[in-house]
């Protein structure tokens, strides 16, 4: 009778202290960490949708397929942060692996100022290497150009 009821007892201790610990784990992760206090809202980092691309003059592009089956190419400072187009034409070509031939589109001014937008719809599958030719209003060599791999 003895070892029942230490059985019973210690399976009772078991089962509190294993109840305790996950009342005790949900209190702590409802409560703000003290390091979510101390960053300020300025540093926050962005998060930049598609292709991340480093500027070789600092800052990031971000290159996606839109919903629409197009390109988008968006400029971002050096915090990831969106900022406007300070480049006004890219041109991208690619080989497309459907077919033999090289396939290129002009990318123009998007409507909100911070990217440039492609009007052709990019057939499917989207895995290819691009080769990015930007370039600055009135000037015809490249500012900047950069071969991407890109698999969406």
């Amino acid at each position: 009778m003895k070892l029942r009821a230490l059985f019973g007892k210690s399976l009772f201790l078991a089962a509190s202290l294993s109840i305790t610990g996950l009342l005790l784990a949900q209190s702590m992760s409802a409560q703000p960490s003290s390091d979510a206090a101390k960053t300020p809202a300025a540093k926050v980092k962005h998060e930049i949708p598609g292709v991340t691309i480093p500027r070789a003059n600092g800052g990031f592009f971000g290159l996606e397929i839109d919903a629409n089956s197009n390109f988008k190419l968006s400029f971002y400072d050096k915090d990831k942060a969106p900022v406007a187009a300070d480049l006004s034409l890219a041109t991208i070509r690619w080989h497309a692996s459907n077919t033999k031939s090289v396939e290129f589109v002009g990318l123009t001014p998007g409507g909100d100022g911070k990217c440039l937008t492609s009007p052709r719809v990019i057939r499917r599958p989207w895995n290819f290497t691009l080769t990015i030719l930007l370039f600055a209003a009135g000037n015809n060599n490249p500012a900047e150009s950069y071969t991407v791999d890109y698999s969406g």
